[in-house]
């Protein structure tokens, strides 16, 4: 949820669907493929703009190199619980609003969050533009 709040990207079709290779980890970009785009579209994202964002990445690679030799297979999600992709999140979702006592907030409202927050740090936008 950190990676939606900081990048804006919707959840299921861009968060969940990227992959390691879609991740460039020397140059510290992100790669959207046009087909997981609701208007077909690619995009990048420089994501060392943000070191919260490229601290959350190389924690996640950590992690996935873990998972990759306790079960000796190749995990090519960048975001996955134990190596299998992530599938449904919504209980684990609601059950963390109610718990910060904010229930009924929606991960869309990320979307317009990081777009306010990255115009107003004269960052990259969500299409990962300059502002």
């Amino acid at each position: 949820m950190t990676f939606a709040y900081l990048t804006g990207w919707r959840i299921n079709s861009e968060v969940l669907s990227l992959t390691w290779r879609q991740v460039d980890l020397k140059n510290g970009v992100l790669r959207l493929e046009p087909d997981r785009t609701k208007n077909a579209e690619g995009r990048t994202f420089p994501f060392r703009v943000l070191p919260e964002l490229a601290e959350l990445i190389v924690r996640q690679r950590e992690m996935t190199t873990q998972s990759e030799r306790e079960s000796g297979q190749i995990v090519p999600y960048l975001f996955h619980r134990a190596g299998r992709p992530i599938k449904d999140f919504r209980e684990a979702w609601e059950n963390a609003c109610v718990a910060a006592g904010m229930p009924g907030r929606i991960p869309h409202d990320f979307r317009r969050t990081a777009v306010r927050n990255l115009e107003r740090a004269g960052r990259v936008a969500i299409r990962g533009e300059r502002s």
